[in-house]
């Protein structure tokens, strides 16, 4: 797996790129961030994946979860998208 950071409208996606599965998998929380503009993407995503799993939402049970390195620099589990679950959530 190969880390590639994308840029949209000027923030930092992470996206893993699986050379074996030849998908890419999307940071759930930096797709968060941009489109939400939340001070706190990490509770906003939290809140947000409850509602979506009381509610019977099965895009966040297709969330896949890797350990890299967050923004901060410290190594943590994330949760991630494969590109094409992303562009239904």
């Amino acid at each position: 797996m190969y880390l590639v950071n994308k840029i949209f409208n000027n923030e930092t996606i992470r996206t893993v790129w699986d050379k074996e599965e030849e998908k890419y998998f999307i940071s759930v929380v930096d797709i968060v961030s941009v489109i939400s503009e939340s001070n706190n993407p990490q509770t906003y995503w939290r809140v947000l994946k409850k509602r979506l799993k009381d509610e019977g939402n099965e895009t966040v049970t297709n969330c896949n979860a890797l350990k890299l390195k967050a923004k901060d620099g410290e190594f943590f589990v994330l949760e991630w998208f494969r590109n094409e679950i992303s562009f239904n959530f």
